[in-house]
């Protein structure tokens, strides 16, 4: 069949104004403090994050302000996206506490530098709204069981209750009595990986931890009472969302103040960050001095010579 010159120009502009995709990414090795060359900010407290070369100790203790130590990824990853990171980092056991009758978490991952708030708690405003983290519960208590783990996703706020756009499972995907509590003093890699499908419209959080001899058994009985949970893998702990709203922007180690507890911590901990890797895959469309170029090859296609005369001041 053969196509006319009106129809290969319409072609060529929907090929070159289609979005395409492309990887993005980061590693912090925290060679060099990182606050100080501008890759990262902190908001809150800024001596609760220590820097020394090859790492950055935070100081978690939820009795005071929430502090956040920031990566801007330079795009905004609309719901669904599908990315993964890895986080490489040791819990102190020096100094280390967990309330037991109580629940505080040592977290980090991907929040909305606009939508996030600083009370992820609750407590009293309840607005951190729109992160995608790793959270791990330490608390163990002899009625409460524990201690938890998993991935979170809280969702775009909609005037509705806080606590209903959490999306964390406390139930046996999540809960660790039975493993116990992640090694202290011990190099853990966290991985957590994000898809999404389409079809269903459901985006998964998978997260895995690992240590030297490779991933840690943290779900031997998950949802539903199934071995390994929601994927049958005891490696994985899953954090399934319906229709997810969550945009996010940032990477940050999340230092939160715990807004429900009554003049104590419920959590105290130094937690030692080595690196930081990520990277995504987004869907990016030309910018502007693209649409010169398309404009370009469709006066060629359609003049052919012409255009000689008709692309003067293009460019």
């Amino acid at each position: 069949m053969k196509i006319g010159n009106y129809a290969r120009a319409v072609l060529v502009l929907v090929f070159l104004s289609s979005p395409v995709r492309g990887q993005i990414g980061f590693t912090e090795t925290f060679d060099d403090d990182p606050v100080a060359a501008g890759r990262f900010t902190v908001s809150g407290d800024a001596s609760r994050f220590v820097h020394a070369p090859g790492s950055m100790t935070a100081s978690y203790d939820t009795i005071v302000p929430t502090a956040m130590l920031k990566r801007p990824l330079g795009v905004t990853l609309a719901a669904g996206t599908g990315f993964e990171f890895e986080v490489d980092l040791v819990i102190h056991s020096a100094g280390f506490y967990a309330d037991p009758n109580a629940f505080a978490q040592i977290a980090f991952g991907l929040i909305n530098s606009q939508a996030t708030g600083n009370d992820r708690v609750g407590g009293v405003s309840g607005d951190a709204f729109e992160i995608i983290t790793v959270d791990y519960f330490p608390n163990e208590s002899f009625l409460y069981g524990g201690p938890s783990l998993g991935p979170t996703m809280i969702l775009a706020a909609d005037g509705g209750n806080f606590f209903d756009a959490v999306q964390f499972d406390f139930g046996a995907e999540t809960d660790m009595t039975f493993e116990g509590p992640l090694p202290t003093d011990t190099l853990l890699t966290f991985r957590l990986v994000s898809t999404f499908d389409a079809v269903a419209g459901t985006q998964t959080l998978t997260l895995r931890v690992s240590d030297v001899g490779g991933p840690l058994l943290i779900n031997s009985e998950g949802a539903g009472a199934a071995f390994g949970g929601l994927d049958g893998d005891p490696t994985t702990i899953q954090t399934v969302v319906d229709d997810p709203t969550a945009e996010v922007d940032t990477f940050s180690i999340l230092l939160w103040e715990d807004t429900f507890a009554s003049g104590a911590s419920t959590l105290v901990a130094d937690v030692r960050f080595d690196e930081i890797r990520f990277e995504a895959s987004v869907a990016t469309v030309p910018a502007a001095s693209d649409f010169a170029v398309v404009m370009l090859v469709l006066l060629i296609v359609v003049t052919g010579s012409g255009c000689v005369v008709r692309c003067r001041g293009l460019g």
